[in-house]
């Protein structure tokens, strides 16, 4: 049984509670289709606005839930994209989503502001399977702690 003993930074380093540097963590996000903003989207603003709100609900509890207690002073972050099906495919189109997400991984503590000096590259990449689930997109976060 694991017992959740919590993290801390020491010098702009993230270290865990036994004194390991803990230099990164992934978080699993499924989005579904009625949550889901492309950068191709031309949504009414009001519809957008009630997805994002959402995301980010899901970002905070998501991050709360997966790596409750994990901390970065600053980090990169790379976004794996997996679409429903294979074929043609712009990952970072998918901004508008992650960007919500982020915001509720802020809300969620994981670093103090979402910020260029706090989160200081984000990169997208296409996750090599697909969900096979018709509309349904999932998100694989990976966040790397810089040391400055």
């Amino acid at each position: 049984m694991t017992e959740d003993i919590g993290n801390k930074i020491i010098e702009n380093v993230l270290v865990d509670a036994h004194g390991e540097w803990n230099d990164h963590t992934f978080i699993t996000i499924t989005v579904p289709k009625d949550m889901w903003l492309s950068s191709n989207d031309r949504r009414y603003w009001v519809n957008k606005a009630d997805r994002t709100k959402l995301l980010r609900a899901l970002g905070f509890f998501e991050a709360r839930s997966q790596v409750r207690g994990l901390r970065f002073e600053r980090a990169n972050v790379s976004v794996a994209v997996a679409y429903p099906r294979n074929g043609r495919a712009d990952p970072p189109n998918s901004y508008p989503t992650v960007k919500a997400i982020l915001d509720g991984f802020t809300d969620a503590h994981l670093w103090d502001d979402d910020d260029s000096e706090h989160v200081v590259k984000t990169s997208f990449t296409r996750h090599p399977e697909p969900t096979r689930i018709q509309g349904v997109h999932a998100l694989y976060f990976h966040l790397t702690g810089i040391i400055a």
